[in-house]
């Protein structure tokens, strides 16, 4: 049996969803009912990746297009945030407030390094792991030196000397090909 006025409490441990509460009470003269109200319980941090689309990390991107994409689980999302630094400056810092999954930008020959963060509504984050990358978009240039024979030189000793400059940060592979006149496959 209650006094004229009664604060009392209840406490239980629910899991991660939207729950909906009332308080109702029976009095001998009707029921009282309080209103509606609706609470949602996230206690798990986003889950987030890059997809196989995104470049590996240490890796080159041949061209001036950084494109990477990521996979996103989270019910309650508040921010994407997609940055780019280059070792100095940050080059881009987006928020977005959407479920955004895809970022592409044009961006000049260098290194940088790129990483995607969310955050809930509720305040749980997650980030992906930082990537580095270098993009070049600039082919080899290649010129031969002085002591490189001619074209169209014409020889009585069988020693070809090749020397040539190359003008490229990211050299790769180096082929030289030397061919007689005849089809080459």
């Amino acid at each position: 049996e209650y006094d004229d006025q009664e604060v009392l409490n209840y406490n239980t441990s629910l899991s991660d969803g939207t729950y909906h509460f009332n308080v109702s009470a029976n009095a001998t003269v009707g029921v009282g009912v309080s209103e509606l109200r609706t609470v949602t319980i996230d206690s798990t941090a986003p889950i987030i990746a890059f997809d196989s689309q995104t470049p590996d990390n240490n890796s080159y991107v041949g061209g001036e297009w950084l494109y990477f994409n990521w996979t996103l689980t989270e019910p309650n999302l508040d921010t994407v945030i997609v940055t780019i630094v280059n070792g100095t400056d940050v080059i881009n810092y987006t928020e977005y407030s959407a479920s955004t999954l895809v970022y592409n930008t044009s961006l000049a020959d260098g290194p940088y390094q790129f990483n995607v963060s969310v955050n809930d509504s509720l305040g749980n984050s997650a980030v992906t792991d930082l990537r580095n990358v270098t993009v070049d978009a600039t082919a080899p240039s290649l010129s031969f030196d002085t002591q490189t024979l001619a074209n169209n030189t014409l020889k009585n000793d069988p020693w070809l000397y090749l020397n040539w400059t190359i003008t490229e940060n990211n050299i790769d592979t180096i082929t030289v090909v030397v061919e007689d006149g005849s089809i080459v496959n």
